[in-house]
């Protein structure tokens, strides 16, 4: 990984008060060091494994939102990379300076290379004070330090891609607390989220299967675990739309139920996937129950089956259902009857 822009703004906004202000570097971009590179490892491993990230495209209005032809200007040439952030977070002050329950930080700005892809993120990140021991080990101290565990905002954005009209090229991050949602950033990146629910849910299921058949191989879980693995997804989301039909889903709450013991990793695996959904979208339950067991029930028939039994011996031929290598003690019954 090679950086080669990076700057950082600290904005200054306490919560509950309106009125918002910048502090801009005083002498250009961040030095180029070992710490710096070490920042942004952490902050990219906390944005891949940690966030429920969204998925979209520039807004096309980009005369109320121009975040997206002010990078374009910097990627001609026409402005330096700190003048495109001054700009930048010229934008966002005026956009926060009234919202009350929004708080400040420092808006961490970086273009690097890193797989031979051409990349930029933009990141605030929050001071946290903690406490360490003084150098003779006789006091302790107060300490700042950067929270890059839990990424609030977050945007990055595939400039390769975008440059080369591809369809995926940003991501970005936002906090999703119900009574105070940052939908500020996602107005001041000028993000589109692109969805469709029964697209984004087919990938789920993609994904739920891939990541199944990743533990299988790699000897997290046994085989005949599977089943149960799928219908925790399953479960998961037929519980969210009992609660509220119009309710999204979200990859932080999948993760610790699919994989409670460490939701870290079901949330790396999913971000790195290449059919990676976008979290956020109203799932689409019929699409999703190609990950569960099947209860159909009607006046002339009961059927009940695993989504193991299912997969090793039920196939569909227009409109006929066969059991392949059925049970015995079924084949019985159904002579018998």
């Amino acid at each position: 990984m090679e950086i080669l822009n990076a700057t950082v703004h600290e904005l200054i906004k306490i919560r509950n008060v309106q009125g918002a202000t910048v502090k801009p570097p005083e002498e250009g971009e961040i030095t180029r060091s070992d710490s710096l590179n070490g920042l942004l490892t952490k902050v990219l491993h906390s944005y891949n494994s940690r966030c429920s990230r969204h998925s979209g495209s520039f807004e096309q209005d980009t005369e109320n939102f121009r975040f997206c032809p002010n990078l374009q200007g910097f990627m001609n040439g026409e402005v330096q990379f700190l003048e495109f952030t001054n700009i930048a977070m010229e934008r966002l002050r005026k956009i926060i300076n009234d919202i009350t329950f929004a708080s400040g930080g420092f808006l961490m700005y970086v273009r690097y290379t890193h797989n031979e892809r051409d990349m930029f993120l933009v990141a605030k990140l929050n001071k946290e004070s903690g406490s360490f021991f003084s150098a003779n080990l006789r006091e302790v101290v107060e300490s700042n330090y950067l929270n890059v565990d839990h990424l609030q905002v977050a945007a990055r954005v595939d400039l390769q891609a975008w440059q080369n009209g591809e369809e995926r090229y940003l991501t970005f991050v936002m906090k999703q607390d119900k009574d105070n949602p940052s939908d500020y950033f996602k107005e001041f990146i000028g993000c589109k989220i692109d969805q469709d629910s029964k697209i984004e849910s087919k990938k789920l299921v993609r994904v739920v299967k891939d990541f199944v058949t990743h533990q299988i191989e790699a000897n997290a879980i046994q085989p005949d675990f599977a089943p149960d693995l799928q219908q925790r997804a399953y479960d998961y989301v037929e519980a969210l739309h009992r609660q509220d039909p119009t309710a999204t889903l979200s990859f932080d709450a999948l993760a610790n139920t699919v994989w409670p013991e460490n939701p870290e990793i079901f949330l790396t695996f999913i971000n790195g996937h290449a059919e990676q959904p976008s979290t956020g979208f109203i799932p689409d339950r019929t699409a999703l129950k190609a990950l569960s067991n099947i209860n159909f029930k009607s006046k002339e028939l009961t059927l009940k089956t695993t989504y193991h039994f299912k997969q090793q011996h039920i196939r569909i031929e227009g409109d006929q259902v066969i059991i392949d290598n059925a049970p015995e003690r079924l084949i019985a019954e159904l002579r018998e009857g």
